[in-house]
């Protein structure tokens, strides 16, 4: 999970160019674990609320092929922003997902606070 906000456009970009090698290791790695499962990962972004409902949370389904989730991480943006962000949109989504194991996220701002 990342924030994928205005102030996170270099991240995003930098984590596009590095994807497709660091999936292929997590995959590697963690299939020494998982001795009858094939490993799949999930990409999901996050922004703020003066974003657009459907941009406000993105993902992929879970993969196994980096190449899918390159193909999510090209059409993904840097939007919205400007002060806490929507990172319970991120977490609602991991709560609703069976057998999640980690959860990586990436952000420079602190989350939105209950009202």
């Amino acid at each position: 999970m990342s924030d994928a906000t205005g102030s996170m456009s270099a991240v995003l970009q930098k984590l596009l160019s590095i994807l497709g090698e660091v999936v292929k290791d997590i995959i590697d790695i963690t299939s020494n674990f998982k001795s009858s499962s094939t490993s799949q990962l999930m990409l999901g972004v996050y922004r703020n609320y003066n974003c657009s409902a459907e941009m406000v949370f993105q993902s992929t389904p879970f993969e196994s092929q980096a190449q899918n989730l390159l193909t999510f991480l090209k059409s993904v943006y840097a939007a919205g922003g400007m002060g806490n962000e929507a990172i319970e949109t991120a977490y609602y989504h991991i709560n609703t997902m069976p057998d999640v194991d980690q959860v990586i996220i990436i952000g420079d701002a602190p989350s939105n606070t209950p009202s």
